[in-house]
């Protein structure tokens, strides 16, 4: 063992990069957790891979837990902010198309963030000339032309419906992975969730396929972990996350 000094106020079972002269390796904190700048024991564990527990045959926690990581968590703001951001951090994580659907072990390991951008980018250009349009109409105190309105109308269905879609298709995704069965409205629990309670689904999803009580989460990587961080995909496995050796110092 060696002692290791916390480097943040940190909960038991949270692990952290830590190093010694050359040599870097996995601090575990202790049951009951440190305080910042506290010394405690840790054994020097390798950093090829670390095992981590996701839960089988029932979520994490539930559906409405969205604030158990605290208001200010970076999984619940992009859940509420930026949501198809983290559902895309949860599709790149899950090994998924960026329609919800397992990808094949060709393009396993593509990252379903660049499509979601590409989406959301055009969705927003579209809105952004509507928008435009509309704001010379009501210039010029006119109401704007059903040639615009309708197409308008029409491209916030597309999108709400691709929205509601890709969410239900990811939960389902992910529960059939992890053998959770439905509890509510059955045969239609996913659509009913991401059609009612989006950000929060998309939140659980989040916290169900990331351990944040051990990994920090990550706003603006392709998973919403940190870049070393990679799930594994076997369930039967205990759900493994594999920390290939990087550079940087993780905290």
């Amino acid at each position: 063992t060696v002692d290791v000094v916390a480097p943040a106020n940190l909960p038991g079972g949270y692990t952290f990069e830590a190093r010694i002269e050359n040599r870097k390796f996995l601090a575990i904190v202790p049951p009951g957790g440190v305080l910042k700048g506290q010394t405690f024991s840790t054994v020097m564990r390798d950093m090829d891979k670390v095992e981590v527990k996701v839960p089988v045959g029932e979520w994490r926690d539930g559906l409405c837990d969205c604030f158990d990581l605290g208001p200010c968590h970076p999984l619940l703001l992009n859940s509420f902010w930026c949501a198809h951001i983290a559902l895309s951090q949860i599709m790149t994580r899950m090994r998924l198309t960026c329609l919800g659907h397992p990808r094949s072990s060709t393009f396993s390991k593509k990252s379903t963030c660049v499509p979601t951008l590409i989406i959301l980018l055009i969705y927003n250009s579209i809105n952004s000339l509507f928008l435009f349009t509309g704001y010379q109409s009501y210039l010029t105190g006119t109401f704007p032309e059903w040639y615009i309105m309708v197409p308008f109308c029409v491209v916030q269905l597309i999108f709400v419906v691709y929205s509601v879609y890709v969410v239900a298709t990811t939960r389902r995704s992910i529960r059939a992975k992890y053998a959770i069965p439905e509890k509510q409205c059955l045969d239609c629990e996913d659509v009913c969730c991401a059609t009612f309670c989006a950000c929060c689904t998309i939140s659980q999803m989040g916290r169900h396929t990331g351990d944040f009580q051990a990994f920090r989460a990550m706003c603006c990587t392709d998973t919403g972990l940190p870049r070393h961080v990679n799930i594994s995909q076997n369930p039967a496995a205990s759900s493994t996350i594999e920390i290939m050796k990087v550079g940087s110092t993780v905290v």
